[in-house]
């Protein structure tokens, strides 16, 4: 897709708030935000279910042109692009719904602040990891309910309140919509391997920080090496926020390898080809993990580098982070610098698939809630927050 000239992307923003803010009331009662297209897969399984099960009409807002969201052709969802910066942040404070959902963290930390008038803010969850040690301290302070992935970051989020003397969110046992996509692809019979040809790995590190060394840059170019030498077929997916703050880097990672007829770069994380179509996936404290994992029951191996932590009061809570507690459950964890070494167990993982999976069940059971039925959860819990912000307020939105 090409770039869009910059004044252009502006008049197109500032036309399509305009077009939001002139909607009937009843439109915009519930307002979903999406960041970009990353997050779409995220917040589509609950939007379906409110458009189609209950015929509701919703506002979708996103700061990026590519976002599906903003091309379903579906006449119950009314999309806006509305671009970033000043224009959303004065956006946000004025606006006016029943509620807001939105996967994005840290409301009322940085530029997106709560909107002057009443609006009940939901959080949707976009990963399974927990809530305290990859994401900033008061990445949910501000938000009214949680929509929570599983019984672990119930735990966390009413110890942090505990600790902080902070008001009692509304969590609602939610789970997880991309799994759920991920699970019913399976049963429709879309996740099956190639049965010819190299065993197939994808490679998906996590995002480094801003400032922080990228993983796949300290890490991955040796694996990636060995991998294509030892004759497997590698897709390397890189972070969407390594694609913000790691791109020249990235580029050239990718021209150094792709020329090799058994390698692929891919930047598109909401596409489940790749995820579908391999063996194994190698990752190290991403959230894409159990993704894999879980959704087609196949072994991850995990290099052992350092955990990103944006919270560095995260043990005050004295709560192990899942992605800690889980690694060695769901495959197995090795130092980076032994690629030889990993080489070796990536072969041995895919032949030992099978028992992997009845341990991989079991710890999805564990943690992750309602398990293919969390869009029309969400939905519910959403059109009962509308009724009683409504009630609430009289907004007359309902």
């Amino acid at each position: 897709m090409g770039r869009t000239i910059p004044g252009l992307a502006v008049v197109r923003h500032l036309t399509d708030i305009w077009r939001f803010q002139v909607l009937p009331a009843r439109d915009k009662s519930i307002v979903f935000y999406s960041e970009g297209p990353a997050y779409w897969v995220h917040l589509q399984p609950v939007i379906q279910s409110l458009t189609e099960d209950h015929g509701v009409t919703l506002c979708y807002l996103s700061s990026h042109a590519d976002d599906p969201g903003l091309a379903t052709n579906n006449p119950r969802i009314k999309a806006f692009c509305i671009g970033e910066g000043a224009l959303r942040s004065s956006l946000f404070k004025s606006l006016r719904a029943d509620v807001v959902v939105m996967t994005m963290p840290d409301l009322g930390q940085f530029r997106v602040k709560r909107s002057v008038h009443p609006v009940h803010y939901v959080h949707v969850f976009h990963s399974i990891v927990s809530t305290h040690m990859v994401y900033r301290k008061g990445a949910f302070d501000y938000f009214d309910s949680l929509f929570l992935v599983g019984p672990h970051q119930r735990a966390e989020v009413r110890r942090t309140e505990e600790l902080g003397g902070l008001r009692a969110k509304n969590l609602v046992e939610h789970g997880y919509g991309r799994l759920d996509s991920i699970m019913h692809n399976v049963e429709r019979g879309g996740s099956k391997l190639p049965t010819a040809g190299p065993k197939r790995i994808l490679y998906a590190p996590s995002w480094g920080g801003f400032g922080a060394p990228e993983p796949l840059q300290s890490h991955g170019e040796a694996l990636t090496a060995r991998l294509l030498e030892a004759g497997f077929h590698l897709t390397v997916r890189s972070h969407p926020m390594s694609q913000i703050t790691s791109r020249p880097y990235l580029d050239a990672f990718a021209a150094r390898f792709r020329h090799h007829p058994l390698f692929v770069y891919e930047e598109d994380v909401g596409e489940e080809v790749s995820l579908h179509q391999s063996h194994l996936m190698i990752s190290d404290w991403s959230g894409a993990a159990f993704d894999f994992a879980y959704g087609l029951e196949r072994p991850v191996l995990f290099m052992d580098i350092p955990r990103k932590i944006n919270n560095p009061d995260y043990e005050e809570l004295g709560l192990a982070p899942l992605e800690e507690m889980v690694r060695g459950e769901i495959g197995r964890i090795m130092p980076p610098a032994a690629t030889g070494d990993m080489v070796a167990a990536a072969g041995q993982m895919i032949a030992e698939t099978d028992l992997y999976a009845a341990a991989i069940r079991q710890s999805r059971a564990r943690n992750v809630f309602n398990i293919g039925e969390s869009g029309k959860r969400g939905a519910e819990h959403i059109l009962e927050l509308r009724r009683r912000a409504a009630a609430e307020t009289g907004s007359g939105f309902e």
